[in-house]
């Protein structure tokens, strides 16, 4: 290792960042001085230093630019695998190695075994024009959200990089991500400050049944003692509901159909065989949910 670098690792951070966090000048200018080299011995820290030591090799090798490229493999392994502190480093890296850090930000992005915050951390560093890995995410429902909002930014920023087809599709995602975080808050909410019972908070949600059948949807909720549940809410056309022979079977007793484009909410009695509707400044109430009353509106807003 080169000597300087040595002496670099063992400093006390007041010696290596300046009052904003940002490394000192003079260690910077010293750093592109020493170059490839030292890329080298900082691809060694990633590789098998201590985590303060990493974020120190990732911050140095940002600098490095191009230069740091020796290092690739290594940094896209702690953006992979290190805490968030790291990931944000190794992010800062790969964003200054320019095509092959953007290439291996892609690969993360469309790494569809990895975790969802650091994908979504990886995009936010793409620009525009990698504007086809947003358009690939949006069938993803662990980053469907996100993407939708950023491919909105892009369109508001740079009209001409965004069609009026991939608006209107990532307008609809984001409609029907913001009407889940509103179930997620309304309903989630009021049923765990109450006691009521569970409800399912994995993202995205699914419901497995005794049988192994399994049901995708956007809120689940069961009584106290109940392993299956008791309201399913489901973001989709009262038209194009096609899971009611298997929630009864499996004893669901009711279910929420939310229109995604309109304020209009169908509520079917699966015990009872009843079926409500419910639109605008509609109140909903249900005998599951004891003591809840919501406006149809407040599932848009």
């Amino acid at each position: 290792m080169h000597p300087q670098m040595a002496r670099w690792l063992a400093a006390p951070p007041e010696e290596l960042y300046d009052s904003s966090f940002h490394l000192k000048p003079e260690l910077v200018e010293e750093l592109k001085r020493i170059g490839p080299h030292a890329a080298e011995d900082l691809r060694d820290v990633l590789a098998r230093g201590e985590s303060g030591a990493k974020a120190l090799a990732c911050a140095m090798l940002a600098e490095l630019g191009r230069d740091a490229l020796p290092a690739l493999t290594e940094v896209v392994t702690l953006a992979r695998t290190g805490g968030e502190t790291e990931l944000l480093a190794a992010i800062n890296v790969l964003d200054a190695l320019g095509e092959a850090g953007q290439a291996a930000l892609l690969e993360l992005v469309r790494d569809g075994t990895l975790e969802a915050g650091r994908r979504i951390e990886a995009l936010c560093q793409l620009g525009p024009e990698h504007l086809d890995a947003f358009v690939g995410l949006l069938d993803d429902p662990h980053v469907a959200g996100t993407v939708a909002d950023i491919i909105l930014d892009i369109a508001e920023e740079e009209p001409e990089r965004v069609g009026v087809n991939l608006v209107m599709r990532a307008q609809s995602v984001e409609a029907r991500a913001r009407i889940a975080g509103n179930l997620a808050m309304a309903l989630g909410n009021h049923v765990l400050s109450r006691g009521l019972g569970r409800v399912w908070e994995e993202e995205p949600i699914e419901v497995v049944f005794p049988t192994g059948e399994r049901a995708r949807v956007d809120f689940a909720f069961a009584a106290s003692g109940r392993d299956v549940p008791d309201l399913i809410v489901e973001i989709v056309p009262a038209e194009a509901f096609d899971r009611r022979e298997l929630y009864a079977r499996h004893g669901v007793k009711e279910v929420w159909l939310v229109a995604p484009e309109r304020r209009h909410v169908v509520v079917l009695g699966l015990s009872n065989d009843v079926r409500a509707e419910f639109e605008g400044r509609d109140v909903i109430v249900s005998p599951l949910l004891q003591g809840m009353r919501l406006k149809v509106r407040e599932l848009y807003e």
